[in-house]
């Protein structure tokens, strides 16, 4: 309740459907309180249409949940039945409607905010703001992203504030107030339709990681700003259907992306404009001291 108010929009709020896409695999009960939350919290649930990209679910029990979702009010489900890629899976689902909001969500989400859609389209209406990412906990209420940092522990993207209790504001309250950022994570990601193509969608070549990094710097590249807006809330179970990189064919493809990444982007990648580099980072705690 303590979150700091977004400014007040000048521009009227983005009108339009919003298209909700969610790629999944199994996992079907954390998927309907996904959707379900999506939904129950929006101000406008009829102007969301939700499509679920099912990528090859296989457990007892999914096909007779997901087709009980398909037949819920706005909410799509189709099969897509190939090695999974978040990137294709997402570029897929945005050519399927017209709708004029994008919305990219995981299917470990569950949103918090009363009328996050009218907050959003609050947000998409500001003159300059190609996309916008919210804040995300762990169930337990600790902050799971307040935003992406650039430039901190060995130069890896990080999630602000990770695992920081979720009253923190950190360094000038950044974890609870709405600001820009250099990117957010794709587990709730928001655009317009015209940035999503003005920019090529989400590059294919990032099938697992770094997609959403990549797309919100070629929205930054356009003069647009990614915002990290604070008050939209969702509980995050972060990495549950993919899991997280636990072993060594994981890290591979992790590091092998990044260094696609550091290739494409260089010194972009390195440098934060909301971060002093006057801070001593170390891993997972990017305000630990002085250099």
């Amino acid at each position: 309740t303590d979150i700091e108010p977004p400014p007040v929009a000048s521009e009227p709020a983005l009108p339009g459907r919003i298209l909700v896409v969610i790629p999944t695999r199994d996992e079907v009960e954390m998927l309907g309180r996904a959707v379900r939350s999506l939904r129950t919290e929006a101000a406008e649930p009829d102007q969301i249409d939700i499509l679920i990209l099912d990528n090859r679910s296989r457990e007892p029990g999914a096909a007779q949940a997901l087709a009980e979702l398909d037949a819920l009010p706005g909410v799509r489900v189709q099969t897509h039945d190939e090695p999974f890629n978040w990137s294709r899976c997402n570029n897929l689902g945005v050519a399927k409607s017209d709708a004029a909001i994008l919305v990219f969500a995981n299917n470990d989400i569950e949103i918090l905010t009363r009328g996050w859609d009218a907050r959003l389209r609050g947000w998409l209406g500001h003159d300059g703001v190609g996309a916008v990412g919210a804040r995300l906990l762990y169930p337990d209420g600790g902050l799971q992203h307040g935003g992406i940092l650039f430039g901190g522990w060995q130069n890896r993207p990080s999630h602000d504030g990770l695992w920081q209790p979720g009253r923190e504001g950190g360094p000038l309250n950044r974890w609870r107030r709405s600001r820009p950022a250099a990117a957010a994570t794709g587990a709730f990601l928001a655009c317009r339709r015209e940035t999503f193509a003005a920019v090529g969608g989400f590059d294919e070549r990032f099938a697992i990681a770094y997609n959403d990094i990549d797309f919100c710097l070629k929205i930054r590249q356009r003069g647009e700003r990614v915002i990290y807006a604070a008050d939209i809330e969702a509980i995050h179970h972060e990495s549950r259907t993919r899991g997280h990189n636990d072993n060594p064919e994981k890290v591979a493809w992790d590091d092998a992306e990044l260094a696609d990444m550091h290739r494409r982007w260089g010194e972009w990648l390195f440098h934060d404009p909301g971060y002093n580099p006057q801070w001593a980072p170390e891993v997972n705690r990017p305000y630990d001291g002085l250099r």
